[in-house]
């Protein structure tokens, strides 16, 4: 053990590298970390915006891709440094190559990013099922070793410190499957896999660096920071806890990242900040709007670049050039199609430069503010419960119904288990509500999907008068967005300790709330022969259908 501590001490002593960062103030960044970022695969994390196109909307909203992977960096090697430096720990620990490896995947986790972050996995997705698999982790895992054979004095480095490839990337991927499988001396270590990308409760040094950055950069104030993140670095901890999943009676001993019982309100107001973030940010009808935009304006040049297979060549990983070729791809692709720069100036065709002038003329309107006009929204919320139980009563949380919920381990965990139920009309620790004026489809559970994106639209366009100035169903558009109360795919768990060392666990359900917004696309004149104004017709069609879909769904829950 002792030297073990010695040897992380040795690592992190002498910093090369000090940088001033707006979130966290100064950052150190030892000699491995400053050998990757110097590389242009990682400097080009500077060209791609952490939020995408919200810029448009919250100008200041210009940070990159770049200082956040620095900030997960900073907050990842923090964590490592209390845990090891806590003298009452006495869990598993994390070799000095392990840690490394952590610090590694934390820098270099979203170096697989295409233009404009998340809007371009969302535009590869939508060219097929051939596409699906598509993620910017498993490109991040390339792009890593890229660098890696690109430097041979790093190469080295790693290899003389006893580094694992195979590690760092499943750390990256959030796949504990394989290396767990194969390697002993992390079969009591699997906690390591919720360090950055935390799928059993979304925890995360990750979310907490975005979390921080993006409010300050949006104008909600420097952190929103009702969020106290040093406390959750002091008070998170690795211990013991009895897992038992899937309603049955197997049980297994895992080792957990744990918070202490005094941590409940701050990841109250946790959940509580991404909320709003998702709320009042990420999906404002305006970014949504222009998103749209800009995803219609890939479509029309996608035959002439293939930015599909370029994504795709690159996940697949054959040879460096299908690598190389998605690299070169960053936000500067809107001003480059703009402008006609690169290789869209050596197409002559007809037919491209026609697709090439309407994608142009798509982000002209987005500069001159013509965007796609908003009509209104309807949302659904779909409710999964916590493993085992019944689904039954997707309408409210109530602890009642829950009773594995409130574990006799001491009286301290009881009292804590009755806090969190019972703050008020939040009755859960991610319940993220639904505001009263907003129209609905209702709650389902599990994933049942009462209507999609095509229905919803074919309903409205059909119940528009002739005259009302819209042409063709393709000028109108009907977005999906998705939040949740929580980033991962399934109810969440929570582990918490107290100060007498007992544990416990809070399981709860899982709320995903999807978005469903109308847009005019405005892509002609209204007609000269329109009697009414196009965007009251549209209103007063979404207002008869919501009305006509709520009575029909009352009498059938009716009978």
């Amino acid at each position: 053990m002792l030297r073990e501590r010695c040897e992380f001490m040795q690592q992190i002593k002498d910093p090369t590298m000090i940088v001033q960062d707006a979130v966290h103030g100064v950052i150190e960044l030892e000699s491995l970390a400053v050998q990757l970022i110097d590389s242009p695969e990682f400097q080009r994390l500077r060209e791609i915006k952490q939020l995408g196109i919200a810029y448009f909307v919250f100008p200041s909203c210009q940070h990159s891709r770049f200082e956040h992977s620095i900030g997960t960096y900073h907050m990842a090697k923090k964590l490592l440094e209390t845990i090891h430096n806590d003298k009452n720990y006495s869990g598993p620990a994390l070799s000095s190559s392990e840690q490394l490896a952590i610090r590694i995947a934390a820098l270099c986790h979203d170096l697989g990013h295409g233009p404009f972050s998340h809007l371009w996995e969302e535009f590869v997705k939508r060219g097929g099922s051939e596409y699906s698999e598509y993620n910017h982790e498993t490109i991040s895992g390339h792009v890593l070793y890229q660098i890696i054979c690109s430097k041979p004095t790093l190469q080295s480095e790693l290899n003389n410190l006893g580094v694992d490839m195979n590690l760092i990337r499943s750390l990256i991927l959030g796949d504990t499957s394989t290396v767990l499988s194969q390697q002993d001396s992390l079969k009591n270590k699997s906690f390591i896999y919720e360090i950055l990308s935390n799928s059993l409760n979304g925890m995360d040094v990750d979310k907490w660096d975005y979390l921080l950055r993006d409010c300050l950069h949006s104008g909600l104030g420097a952190s929103g920071t009702s969020v106290d993140i040093d406390r959750f670095l002091r008070f998170y901890r690795p211990f013991l806890h009895t897992d038992k999943d899937k309603g049955d009676e197997n049980e297994s001993k895992c080792w957990h990242l744990s918070f202490r019982d005094t941590e409940l309100e701050n990841l109250l107001r946790t959940f509580s900040l991404r909320q709003h973030l998702h709320q009042k940010v990420y999906q404002h009808k305006t970014v949504t709007a222009i998103s749209a935009m800009i995803i219609d304006a890939l479509e029309l040049i996608e035959p002439v670049l293939n930015l599909r297979s370029i994504s795709m060549n690159a996940l697949k990983y054959q040879n460096p050039d299908s690598l190389n070729d998605f690299l070169k791809l960053h936000d500067s692709l809107l001003w480059d199609v703009f402008y006609g720069r690169g290789s869209l100036s050596r197409f002559t065709s007809e037919n491209f430069l026609s697709r090439i002038q309407q994608a142009q003329s798509l982000i002209r309107r987005i500069l001159n503010r013509d965007l796609y006009t908003y009509i209104d929204s309807v949302y659904e919320m779909i409710y999964y419960a916590p493993i085992g139980e019944n689904n039954s009563h997707p309408h409210s949380f109530n602890p009642k119904k829950f009773p594995n919920l409130i574990n006799e381990v001491a009286t301290e965990s009881l009292t804590l288990r009755s806090m969190g139920l019972g703050l008020g009309p939040r009755k859960s620790l991610c319940y993220e509500p639904i505001s009263p004026h907003y129209r609905t489809f209702g709650v389902t559970s599990n994933n049942k999907r009462k209507h999609s994106k095509e229905s919803i639209l074919t309903e409205i366009f059909r119940r528009l008068p002739q005259d009302s100035g819209i042409r063709d169903i393709d000028d109108l558009l009907v977005t999906e967005s998705r939040f949740s109360s929580n980033s991962t795919l399934k109810s969440p768990r929570f582990y918490f300790y107290t100060r007498s060392g007992n544990t416990f666990t809070y399981s709860e359900p899982l709320r995903v709330i999807r978005a469903y917004r109308l847009y005019w696309r405005r892509t002609n004149s209204p007609l000269k022969s329109a009697i009414y104004c196009p965007v009251t017709c549209l209103t007063e069609a979404f207002n008869q259908w919501h009305q006509e879909m709520i009575e029909d769904r009352h009498g059938a829950e009716s009978d």
